[in-house]
Order: structure tokens, then sequence, then C-alpha cells
């Protein structure tokens, strides 16, 4: 399912270093962007984000997302992408690891391919749910 004529949805797991900059050029090419972020954080990320572009030393802004704070505001959503964002450490918090397990639960009932990137040695890995069952 996609928002508007081929327009995807993408969720990324984390708002960091490395989730802004890809939610940024992810919607430069026309993908609608939702964030998942800690609870707390929401308010924080709502405000317009300013990232530096080296090209030509200017500042861009970045508004045209939308955040959540819990797994279960996903339920009933449709993405063509996860993107897991998340360093080794936050990954292997309580936090991380509830946040990634229900996250699990939702990308499995769903037609959703997973990206995992940010782990311990930046290895990214796709996976791709199997076509049998579990």
């Amino acid at each position: 399912m996609t928002t508007t004529l081929n327009k995807p949805n993408i969720l990324i797991v984390g708002a960091g270093a490395v989730g802004v900059p890809l939610g940024y050029h992810l919607s430069l090419s026309g993908a609608d962007i939702t964030y998942l972020v800690r609870e707390g954080r929401k308010a924080k990320l709502n405000s317009p984000q300013q990232l530096y572009c080296y090209d030509d030393a200017t500042l861009k802004s970045f508004t045209d997302f939308s955040v959540i704070d819990n797994v279960a505001e996903l339920v009933g959503k449709q993405f063509q992408f996860i993107i897991v964002t998340l360093d080794g450490h936050s990954s292997r918090t309580t936090e991380g690891t509830a946040t990634l397990r229900k996250l699990g639960e939702v990308a499995q009932a769903s037609k959703a391919s997973v990206i995992m990137c940010g782990c311990e040695y930046q290895v990214f890995i796709v996976a791709f749910k199997p076509d049998f069952p579990s």
C-alpha cells in the first residue's frame, strides 16, 4: 500500500545521527516518513530539524515527517519499509529490546521489508519475511 501515487510509507526507528538524515533524504525522494522514537522524545522531534548541507554550505530545514512514540500507534498502518537505526547499545537496553520485540510482532503481521542498520559494527542487514510458516 502506498499513500499516494507510488509514494512509499517508511517507518524509521530512531531519530538520531543516522535516522534524521536518512529520513530527510528519503523524503526528498518523495517518501512519507514516520519516526518511532522513545517515549518523551516526541515533542523534541516535532520541531523542525536542521541539517547542514555540505554541498552548498547551508542549513536545510526538515519538517515533512510524522512522529510516534509508542509501537501501539503502528496498528493498522502499512509501511513498505521499516528501517531500524538504533545503535548496538540502544538495541540491548531493556527499553530497546522491548521496543524491538513489539516492532517485530508488528512487522511479522505486515508486508514490510525490515532493514537494520547501525548495529555493533555498522553492518547493514536486510531481512525479508520467509514464505513458510514459523
